[in-house]
């Protein structure tokens, strides 16, 4: 099986039997065509229904008007006919509504704009899997054209005898015990990990820290020469990485290293499998820097910090209460509520609030710890770090962008409130996701 990640903005079509086409959508389209005489099959993630003249020019499969016709002729160039291709439609999910949310309806104008161009292929649509409150893993077979579409609600495990055991509320000696029974990371990786948050910090400080660790050293030495930084030449010494990377950017590999291993692990209870936690913080980073930036809130650095460590709570909440999460997602299923909502419901507690426990537990600056336990219901602006709505919009973007399928995926909201204190609004917010598919490449 070779298999292929559709990301954001692009559309691949292949021909190989062999060849397996994926891709993980919140509120953007998710749309497959196949010819079933050729044996010929494409699929393409399209954000928007629409963007700008400029954006639509330098990623023109980001939107739907002009992706799907993008698709439809490099099917044709590949030797697919219009009159044998079908399509399948997947993702449009909409964002969890609560008192004092917004919902851009991001994900049904999608879905309208896929059904209205495929109208006028004359493709017909044979299956489709849109809308609700959930994220979706859609694959394509191109040996048959078979599409297969999962929710991020579909797969929670719980084993036999977890499964036996009455949910009640989280004890606090319970969370405790977690806390210190997690993986702790090493001191020398904890101390690069502040050092490299500490703009007054030199090159020399971090990089004693770092070589104290062979663990750290192989993990910074092996990302660094990974797809996630695309570098010509490889990297064998962390003198040459920063020389490279430069300070600001050496800093951020620091940190991403120091997190890599904690936030690779497969998380059951949250769906999450393994590395994909990784693939949303370095997301949710890149995000939060961004909207920092943009809206003038907080430190740009501080920013892509606290986005990376924002779910760091969900890590501990796997090892002390994996056993409950099936009643929460009966909640959240059945019971109209957030997952936060259903967190707090089942366990008197969320991932957010027991994030800012270990990140107090591990020495992190008080406005980190802020950040991470308020990330899903921030306060106003007026009584919080001005990161906290950072962050809340930068994980908004990131279920609709399906980066980092998980059960909470489009199932917690976006407050109001948080766009007030950015200073965004409904226009400004369009011109954010015209703005994402360059940024938004994790």
């Amino acid at each position: 099986m070779k298999r292929k990640i559709i990301t954001v903005g692009e559309c691949v079509v292949g021909t190989e039997p062999e060849l397996v086409l994926e891709t993980f959508l919140g509120s953007c389209a998710g749309v497959t065509l196949y010819d079933r005489v050729a044996a010929i099959g494409g699929m393409g993630h399209f954000l928007l229904p629409h963007g700008s003249s400029s954006r639509e020019q330098e990623r023109p499969c980001a939107y739907v008007d002009k992706g799907v016709p993008c698709l439809v002729k490099s099917m044709q160039e590949a030797g697919a006919v219009l009159h044998n291709m079908v399509a399948v439609v997947a993702g449009g999910a909409h964002i969890r509504s609560a008192r004092g949310s917004v919902d851009f309806r991001i994900g049904q104008r999608n879905v309208l704009a896929v059904r209205e161009i495929m109208t006028q292929f004359g493709i017909p649509i044979t299956q489709e899997d849109t809308g609700g409150h959930v994220g979706r893993n859609m694959r394509m077979q191109v040996a048959d054209g078979t599409v297969s579409i999962r929710s991020s609600l579909s797969k929670q495990e719980v084993s036999s005898s977890d499964s036996s055991v009455a949910p009640t509320p989280l004890r606090h000696r319970e969370l405790r015990q977690a806390i210190d029974a997690v993986k702790p990371i090493s001191k020398p990786a904890l101390e690069a990990m502040r050092l490299a948050g500490d703009l007054d910090s030199s090159f020399a400080q971090i990089e004693r820290q770092v070589l104290q660790d062979q663990v750290l050293t192989a993990t910074v030495l092996r990302l660094i020469n990974s797809a996630w930084y695309s570098l010509p030449n490889r990297i064998s010494r962390i003198s040459q990485a920063l020389a490279l990377l430069g300070l600001a950017r050496f800093r951020r590999l620091i940190l991403q290293s120091c997190m890599h291993s904690f936030l690779s692990r497969k998380l059951s209870a949250y769906s999450i499998e393994e590395g994909v936690l990784f693939s949303h913080a370095i997301c949710c980073g890149r995000l939060a820097e961004y909207i920092s930036q943009r809206s003038k809130q907080g430190d740009p650095e501080e920013a892509y910090v606290a986005g990376l460590l924002h779910d760091i709570g969900k890590v501990v909440l796997e090892q002390c209460a994996r056993n409950r999460f099936q009643e929460i997602m009966t909640l959240v299923q059945l019971g109209r509520i957030s997952f936060n909502e259903a967190e707090q419901k089942i366990l008197h507690t969320d991932h957010g609030i027991v994030g800012g426990l270990l990140a107090a537990e591990w020495g992190l600056n008080p406005e980190l710890t802020q950040v991470i336990a308020h990330h899903h219901h921030p306060p106003p602006k007026s009584v919080v770090s001005p990161l906290v709505p950072v962050v809340h919009f930068a994980d908004y973007l990131c279920n609709i962008l399906g980066a980092g399928m998980s059960a909470t995926t489009m199932a917690n909201p976006l407050y109001g409130q948080a766009l007030a204190d950015l200073g965004l609004d409904s226009v400004t917010v369009e011109e954010i996701l015209d703005e994402l598919p360059p940024i938004s490449s994790c």
